[in-house]
């Protein structure tokens, strides 16, 4: 009787001891960090300071700083125009590399080497494509004639969103292409025999087709782009570090230099927070809706 019960005890517990490793790593890596963000957005942290507890004033700060809300702003500026660019090219490029021609195997490996290359050296590389006097991309667009003069990428408000969201795009369409490549060729041949049958165009098996039967993979993976666009840190920084006037200053710049450059470990840590409430919330809006959707 008493072995039964300790071989049933021991299945019971078989289960939790598997998954233990993982919870131990996430409590170590995820969980505790984030809470020890959170509890240090509560204090006055400074650079070789004592940190006394002022709640939450560095919220009450932060709602009044003109400098959040334009980063706000740029941050969902961004994300918005990075995952929407992303996803149509790479929707593009997922349906070319799925059809049938000479060398698709080649063309499947060529569009991951974006993905491939280190962020860093993403952000340097293409700082030399847009510099104002060296840079190939200015001796293209005045060479055929759609500029007069080299445009100066880094110096204009506009100019350099744009150069960051060209190099966004660049870096994370293959990820996003080959997982759209996946749920393409899962989506079933009969289906678009069956509209060939029906007369259906390519548009029309396109909307009709494709579209629905990407519906499911589509929402996590903009899902994912939009969470990983608003932490996304490196290849701003490398090529403007938030410039030029703070207009490609998203929240995760605005922390680093109130961390690093301003030594305010508390108010960064408040914006850090705001950050992950808005991923927060964006995924448990995706959930919610994708639950009443099923």
């Amino acid at each position: 009787m008493i072995s039964l019960r300790k071989s049933r005890l021991s299945t019971r517990l078989w289960p939790y001891l598997l998954i233990a490793p993982t919870m131990l790593c996430i409590t170590a890596f995820v969980l505790y960090p984030t809470a020890k963000g959170i509890g240090l957005s509560l204090y006055a942290v400074k650079f070789a300071e004592k940190a006394p507890f002022i709640g939450l004033n560095n919220y009450k700060y932060m709602l009044r700083n003109p400098s959040f809300w334009n980063s706000l702003r740029i941050t969902l500026m961004y994300t918005f125009f990075s995952v929407a660019g992303t996803f149509i090219v790479a929707l593009v490029t997922a349906l070319l590399v799925d059809a049938r021609f000479t060398g698709r195997t080649v063309a499947r490996v060529l569009i991951t080497l974006p993905w491939a290359i280190p962020a860093v050296s993403t952000g340097l590389i293409w700082s030399w494509i847009f510099d104002y006097q060296f840079g190939v991309m200015n001796y293209f667009l005045v060479k055929l004639g759609f500029v007069l003069e080299p445009l100066q990428w880094f110096l204009d408000s506009n100019l350099a969103m744009v150069a960051v969201l060209i190099v966004t795009i660049w870096k994370t369409f293959p990820l996003s292409s080959l997982i759209l490549l996946s749920g393409l060729q899962a989506i079933p041949r009969d289906l678009y025999e069956a509209a060939i049958v029906d007369g259906a165009s390519k548009w029309q098996q396109f909307v009709n087709v494709t579209l629905p039967g990407l519906r499911p993979i589509s929402g996590i993976l903009l899902l994912l782009n939009i969470i990983w666009s608003l932490r996304r840190f490196t290849i701003i920084w490398i090529m403007t570090q938030g410039g030029p006037m703070d207009a490609t200053q998203t929240l995760s710049v605005a922390v680093y230099r109130n961390a690093f450059n301003y030594f305010d470990m508390g108010y960064a840590s408040a914006l850090g927070v705001v950050g992950f409430l808005i991923s927060l919330l964006l995924s448990i809006m995706y959930f919610v809706y994708d639950k009443r959707t099923d």
